[in-house]
């Protein structure tokens, strides 16, 4: 949700016209992505297991700094064809329709209480969640080759 509501920010940011508005929507845009931010770190520390703790965190921040530098590349050329209000307000639009399918997709067979815990089973016990493999799953069961 923080991410959705990032994108609102920018999207109102990019078609402001009035400063003080833009000012006050780019503030927010700053403190909800560094509110975001905080919160994935947070949820790879806590998910990942011990063993493997620092390779998830050093994958979750390479992760997250390329794709920064990728997309201000990719505003800075779309900027420089249509604008750069426009080409921020497409890129916040990717991320919206980037977010909304990845929470579509996340969901998979979950309860009607939206939690994905079956209980019970192997997998619960392991903390794993209704059969669904996780990238956190992929990389523990060997899957993704990292090279120590």
């Amino acid at each position: 949700m923080l991410a959705l509501l990032w994108c609102r920010a920018l999207i109102g940011f990019a078609a402001s016209d009035n400063y003080p508005v833009a000012l006050a929507l780019l503030f927010a845009a700053g403190f909800l992505e560094l509110t975001f931010n905080a919160m994935a770190q947070t949820l790879v520390q806590l998910n990942a297991h011990e063993e493997i703790r620092g390779r998830m965190l050093d994958l979750f921040n390479m992760a997250s700094l390329g794709l920064r530098a990728f997309s201000g590349v990719t505003v800075g050329l779309i900027g420089s064809l249509i604008g750069v209000h426009w080409s921020l307000a497409l890129s916040a639009l990717v991320l919206v329709a980037i977010t909304c399918v990845l929470l579509w997709v996340g969901q998979g067979p979950a309860g009607s209480d939206g939690s994905c815990n079956q209980g019970g089973s192997e997998l619960a016990e392991k903390g794993r969640t209704s059969g669904r493999r996780t990238w956190m799953h992929i990389f523990e069961e060997g899957d993704l080759a990292i090279a120590e």
